[in-house]
């Protein structure tokens, strides 16, 4: 059984040595309320304790806060159980942070209090001075010490002002901490590991939805934790909610004419099925399904008077229909979370051979989701009826992806989708024999 220590502080209790939390504070009096408990049980227990100050809470009135708590403090630091140091003696030599250098620090200090009898060492360190140039390496830094401190006979307690933290500077300090204090109605709380994996996860997909609730939590605690309790419940169905608008969208754009009515479903369907065959992880079918449902996003409101056109398309109203992968790609470029599947979406009328559009791109050039969405797309387009045409058919469809493989289509989705075709025969997708050129 691992031995555990008395943080002094209420809410948390006894925690084993390896452990590793932080604090988000808005004021000086935060700070105290919670370090200066930590440090007096340390003292009291035979612990070393070494605190790193930073605005708002300089080393003399760290000084003289202990001294108030604690009646013997002086006698404590006389002897060195305690050193309090501002920053600029431990983060910053030079002006410079330096991961290696702060960690190996912690180490040494460790072992010097190891040799003089003490039980383990307290740790703590504002990070108040951080400036955004350093954050990266900080994150790092705060990872590296989550991932080795549980060899160590060592707690540490990070703490972060809530004023100076956006959403994602949250996100990274809570993801790299056990877990997290912070004030609600006046008392302390703590966010655990789970809510910390929902949070991470549910801001890094929802980050637009969350934005203002995130600026809320640099000047309130109260939003942040409503923030989270919200994310708690609500992820999963934000999640499937966004799908079902997707799909309700591209049904609305498809049903202004009966010729394209579905098609984009259809599309998104064989696209994740081909995916599938081809070994595609989940989170790359679920990207390659919202691309196949908004491929045809830039045909809106331009090109509707082409769609019932009862005659095949002159070379001058092609052009502009050739148009819709880059114009779907530009509507959709703000919206960070379909970074991923813009390029799918931009490409997926390119050739094997570099004769397709809009970028003449070829071969390997083009994205692996663009060369299967061009694959799907074309089946659908070949099976369906067109005012001009009627649907040449499956047959038809067949024997192109034969004639065109290694030229128009990628061989890869071609195999993958025949394949597919082949194991939906019972269903009536395909006879069989068809499938055997």
């Amino acid at each position: 059984m691992r031995e555990l220590r008395k943080t002094g502080i209420d809410i948390i209790g006894d925690v084993p040595w390896g452990t590793h939390f932080c604090q988000f504070y808005q004021s000086k009096e935060d700070l105290i309320d919670i370090l200066i408990p930590y440090f007096k049980s340390g003292l009291e227990n035979n612990e070393f304790c070494l605190w790193v100050t930073s605005e708002p809470l300089g080393k003399k009135e760290a000084e003289e806060a202990m001294e108030k708590a604690l009646p013997d403090f002086e006698l404590y630091l006389k002897r060195g159980q305690i050193e309090i140091i501002p920053y600029t003696e431990w983060y910053i030599k030079d002006g410079v942070f330096n991961l290696q250098r702060v960690l190996n620090g912690w180490i040494d200090k460790l072992n010097q209090a190891l040799a003089r009898g003490y039980d383990g060492m307290k740790v703590t360190g504002n990070i108040a001075w951080l400036e955004k140039k350093d954050w990266e390496s900080f994150t790092d830094y705060e990872k590296e010490i989550n991932s080795v401190i549980g060899k160590y006979r060592m707690i540490a307690i990070c703490t972060y002002s809530l004023d100076k933290c956006g959403a994602n500077e949250i996100i990274d300090v809570v993801r790299n901490h056990q877990f997290t204090l912070i004030r609600r109605g006046g008392k302390w709380e703590l966010v655990e590991s789970a809510e910390r994996k929902l949070a991470e996860e549910a801001l890094r997909e929802s980050e637009e939805h969350y934005r203002m609730q995130a600026e809320n939590t640099r000047r309130s605690k109260d939003a942040f934790f409503s923030m989270l309790e919200d994310i708690n419940e609500s992820y999963k169905e934000l999640e499937d909610l966004f799908m079902s608008l997707v799909k309700a969208m591209v049904n609305a754009l498809d049903a202004k004419s009966p010729w394209t009515k579905g098609h984009s479903v259809r599309v998104a369907e064989y696209a994740e099925k081909i995916a599938k065959e081809i070994g595609l992880d989940e989170n790359e079918m679920k990207n390659l399904q919202l691309a196949g449902l908004l491929h045809d996003i830039g045909k809106i409101g331009t090109y509707d008077y082409l769609l019932d056109k009862p005659a095949k398309l002159t070379d001058e109203e092609f052009d502009l229909v050739k148009r819709h992968p880059a114009q779907g790609a530009t509507i959709l470029t703000d919206i960070k979370q379909l970074k991923d599947i813009i390029p799918v979406i931009r490409h997926h009328h390119e050739r094997i051979d570099g004769r397709g559009y809009p970028d003449g791109l070829e071969g390997e050039k083009i994205p692996l989701g663009a060369r299967i969405l061009h694959v799907a797309d074309s089946f659908d387009s070949m099976t369906a009826d067109r005012p001009y045409r009627s649907a040449p058919g499956k047959e038809y469809a067949l024997l192109e992806f034969k004639r065109c493989n290694g030229t128009q289509f990628d061989p890869q989705a071609v195999e993958a989708f025949l394949r597919v075709l082949g194991k939906s025969q019972e269903s009536d997708i395909f006879p069989l024999t068809v499938l055997l050129f």
